[in-house]
This record gives structure tokens, C-alpha cells and sequence, in this order.
């Protein structure tokens, strides 16, 4: 299914960028997966979801450092649950990939 508009000329637009600030903003400028701040490394605003996209949720955006961020698409293949958002035991997967990163 092709994005409705360009991914590149989005992230530059000033509608993400109020976005990604608001996510940021709402997460203390912090990893939402291991609390690394913006000064310990490059934050992320990662897209969970697609299917608003241009219109995103906050619920669809979440704030990932860029280890996070390269360790959630290189084990993405993991299986998710069946709804939206992650469990908790889902993030605690994906922490204990991290650990073992480290």
C-alpha cells in the first residue's frame, strides 16, 4: 500500500515537525524504551504505525534512541501482538535484546 504522501517531503513539513516536538516534549526528550536521554544520543520519533500517516496519533509515534530504534527494525520480524500496541512483556523483549547488544 503506497504512502499518501511523500515520506521525504512530510518529514520535512512543518505538520511533522509540530508532531515529532509534541512527541518528544511528551516523553521528556527520552528513549521510551531505555530512558537514554537526547544528550546521551540522537532521539528518534519512530512511526508504530503507518496507517494515519500525515495524520498520525500520538499513540501512533513513539520516542526511541537510535540503538532502540536500530534494534526495534533489525528484530522486527519478531512475532507482535494481535492489537496495536505493545504489552509490556512485548517491551520487555526487546530490552533483554538490548542488554544483550551491550
Amino acid at each position: 500500500m503506497p504512502l499518501p504522501l511523500s515520506y521525504v517531503v512530510y518529514m520535512q513539513s512543518s505538520e511533522w515537525q509540530a508532531r515529532r516536538q509534541a512527541a518528544l516534549k511528551y516523553a521528556s526528550y527520552r528513549c521510551q524504551l531505555c530512558n537514554r536521554g537526547r544528550k546521551q544520543g540522537q532521539i528518534k520519533v519512530h512511526h508504530r504505525t503507518y496507517d494515519r500517516f500525515g495524520h498520525e496519533n500520538p499513540s501512533d509515534l513513539t520516542v526511541l534512541c537510535r540503538d532502540c530504534h536500530d534494534l526495534f527494525h533489525a528484530h522486527r520480524h519478531v512475532k507482535r501482538p494481535q492489537k496495536k500496541n505493545w504489552s509490556a512483556a512485548r517491551w520487555d523483549e526487546l530490552k533483554v535484546l538490548l542488554q544483550k547488544k551491550a
